[in-house]
């Protein structure tokens, strides 16, 4: 089922109580698949790569069980494994997070995404100590900078005056 521009969707129970040794979905537009479509571990291969993948949340699985066997068994097959979006992803190979310590699309830490339906970016930041220990020591420094500042203008000021009055 392969280089069908049509195919963006796969019901969950499409392969139920199929035997299936490999599987062609790649070069469709699916961007995402249910977890439980199929025993993925027993495929002999499993060839995804040329969809346009939404590497969010749902497709966590993908990196924690597929691309490891793959890795493992038919490395060819991650050449063109993708993201499309979010755009901070696109066009990253789904290898490039083989065995990052933490879940690369369900992180906890706030990221730019794009809104898939229009072209608006929403941004969010998130405060970690670090951040905030930067923030406090800038935040110091331009205020010591300012008092300096205010400091050497008044001596700055006193000379001149004392040098006007002497003339």
């Amino acid at each position: 089922m392969s280089h069908n521009p049509r195919l963006s969707k796969i019901d969950v129970d499409a392969f139920k109580d199929v035997g299936i040794c490999s599987l062609d979905l790649s070069y469709n537009v699916l961007s995402s698949l249910d977890e439980k479509l199929t025993h993925w571990e027993s495929l002999d291969a499993a060839d995804l790569q040329g969809n346009p993948w939404d590497c969010t949340c749902p497709l966590q699985w993908v990196l924690d069980r597929l691309v490891p066997h793959l890795y493992r068994t038919r490395q060819d097959l991650l050449y063109e494994l993708r993201c499309d979006v979010p755009i901070q992803f696109r066009n990253k190979r789904l290898v490039h997070f083989y065995k990052w310590k933490k879940a690369a699309f369900c992180s906890q830490t706030e990221q730019l995404r794009a809104v898939p339906e229009s072209d608006n970016v929403e941004v969010t930041f998130g405060l970690s100590d670090a951040m905030i220990y930067v923030t406090a020591g800038l935040t110091t420094l331009v205020a010591i900078m300012v008092v300096a500042g205010i400091v050497l203008q008044r001596r700055f000021d006193s000379r001149r005056r004392a040098r006007n009055r002497r003339m």
